[in-house]
């Protein structure tokens, strides 16, 4: 009874930290926007990173993976996502390899056409399109139910004796082929021998794989 008795303040000690804790993840959790996982169940995603205003759109911006992240929206509406973009894609893109790159203003009278001709530079290295960028958190952070959506590692190569090559595989089939390795490519040419290498495609018209105006 009495060892009881000297537990009472400890017992109560961590009930009220039990407490403190549960209120300060409560606050947390009310504070962030949610989006819905494809299982139904509730993830928190910072508001900046979901929707963005004109002013603070980004074609190319940086984290701490390696390369950056292409962005694009078309005219159809959406955004075209493209990731992993080393020296090679950004060169190929016309973007600046060594910071971040807002979008253009688009009040002038050539914006839209402009921003359609670098969707499509996206879309010759493999870019996906989007109905928006919450969808594509979604994608990111969980598992699609839509196979449409699932992972695919996809990257391109445009040699310079003219058409193109497509490697289109799983991130399942890309782990066990080990196709990582198309990340040391110093240059355009060096990666369309890797992806021959790993089991890619050869079109000789591009149009066979992506029907738009070559640039």
């Amino acid at each position: 009874m009495n060892t009881m008795i000297r537990l009472i303040p400890y017992i109560i000690a961590f009930a009220a930290a039990l407490v403190t804790l549960g209120f300060r993840f409560y606050q947390s959790k009310t504070s962030m926007s949610t989006i819905k996982h494809p299982h139904n169940s509730e993830i928190f995603v910072n508001p900046p990173s979901c929707a963005k205003t004109e002013e603070e759109r980004f074609r190319v911006s940086f984290g701490v993976e390696p390369g950056g992240v292409v962005n694009g929206w078309p005219s159809k509406g959406g955004v075209y996502i493209l990731e992993s973009c080393l020296g090679i894609d950004l060169d190929f893109l016309k973007l600046d390899r060594f910071q971040k790159t807002r979008q253009p203003p688009q009040s002038g009278p050539e914006a839209a056409a402009e921003e359609e001709a670098h969707c499509n530079r996206m879309r010759q290295l493999g870019a996906v399109w989007w109905e928006s960028e919450v969808q594509w958190v979604e994608h990111k952070v969980g598992a699609p139910s839509n196979p449409s959506l699932r992972p695919r590692f996809i990257k391109v190569g445009w040699p310079a004796g003219g058409g193109v090559w497509v490697l289109n595989i799983t991130d399942h089939e890309a782990w066990l082929r080990g196709a990582g390795i198309i990340y040391t490519a110093y240059n355009m040419e060096e990666r369309c021998r890797l992806i021959k290498q790993l089991g890619g495609v050869f079109y000789e018209n591009p149009k066979d794989w992506l029907d738009i105006e070559l640039l």
